[in-house]
């Protein structure tokens, strides 16, 4: 098992209220994902990293709820993880 595709194992395994995870690159390029298809939701992640660099400048870290749930985005370099519970 490739080291993206384990760390996405350890992160549900450790945060049971985790629905969804990808590890992908600043290009969409997805590294892993708990996703069958991962396109879309990885799409949606970098709009809203944009709309909060817009309104903010650069982003490191975003956390957003809602009333179905929660998103979670870190970024590291050109490197993105992004989560939802």
């Amino acid at each position: 098992m490739a080291a993206a595709d384990q760390a996405l194992t350890d992160l549900t395994e450790i945060s049971s209220q985790i629905e969804a995870a990808a590890l992908f690159d600043v290009n969409g390029a997805v590294t892993a994902s708990t996703l069958g298809d991962p396109e879309p939701f990885v799409r949606a992640v970098q709009d809203l990293v944009a709309a909060a660099g817009e309104a903010a400048g650069s982003v490191s870290q975003i956390e957003a709820a809602t009333p179905d749930g929660s998103v979670f985005v870190v970024r590291e370099g050109d490197a993105f993880i992004a989560a939802t519970t």
